[in-house]
């Protein structure tokens, strides 16, 4: 039981991080106002993880 709980645990991080592959595919033609709306929710998520500042301290 402590085996299969703590394989889970070591994958439940990767599965994680799978969510975000990159930027969102741009359909040709959007369909509807909503495809356009979750399309661009899609990109903002995206451009708000990308755009985070990285503090590197240089000796």
């Amino acid at each position: 039981m402590f085996v299969l709980a703590s394989c889970l645990l070591l994958l439940l991080p990767t599965s994680c991080s799978q969510d975000m592959h990159g930027m969102p595919v741009r359909p040709k033609v959007f369909r509807n106002a909503d495809e356009l709306r979750m399309y661009l929710k899609a990109l903002n998520e995206y451009f708000a993880i990308v755009g985070r500042p990285r503090y590197v301290r240089f000796l």
